[in-house]
């Protein structure tokens, strides 16, 4: 939980299991005004979680949800790095 109460820079679930060959959706939904980045190296997966928008005269954030397809090509356990994106980052469709 963030200062405000509401969930901030969480993946939930924070563990799940895929199969090899299998298309994966992940679905992103980000409360906060900045972009964040999701990497698994060990995937091939490295994204932009689209930041989202704030209205600038009330202060508050229109939460953005950014989707990702991967498909894992082997086994095994793999771990993500989230962040804040560098400006050069291209977004995920």
């Amino acid at each position: 939980m963030g200062p405000h109460g509401k969930s901030h820079d969480t993946i939930v679930p924070s563990d799940f299991v895929v199969k090899a060959g299998v298309p994966v959706k992940l679905t992103m939904i980000n409360h906060d005004e900045a972009a964040h980045s999701n990497t698994a190296p060990g995937f091939g997966v490295d994204l932009e979680i689209k930041g989202g928008k704030e209205n600038k005269a009330t202060g508050n954030v229109t939460p953005v949800t950014t989707t990702f397809t991967f498909t894992a090509k082997k086994t095994g356990v793999f771990r993500t790095i989230a962040g804040p994106s560098p400006p050069a980052r291209s977004s995920a469709r």
